[in-house]
């Protein structure tokens, strides 16, 4: 079983990872879509799903374990 610490680490690396890709991903999928981002606009719009994937990742492990427990 992971402590409260683990958990949020390992959403934490997760979702770091996770933003990388989208970054990359958004600039690149909307730009051949004909929607012209900048980087910082990339990296912002995905910074607010990133939020949201850490605290929806914390909680989801966070109930997990209290089921299997």
């Amino acid at each position: 079983m992971q402590t409260r610490k683990q958990s949020l680490i390992e959403a934490l690396t997760n979702t770091v990872v996770g933003y990388i890709i989208a970054v990359l991903l958004t600039y690149c999928i909307m730009d051949a879509w004909g929607h012209t981002f900048t980087w910082r606009q990339s990296m912002e719009y995905v910074a607010f799903f990133m939020v949201v994937s850490i605290v929806r990742g914390y909680l989801l492990r966070r109930l997990f374990n209290r089921l299997h427990a």
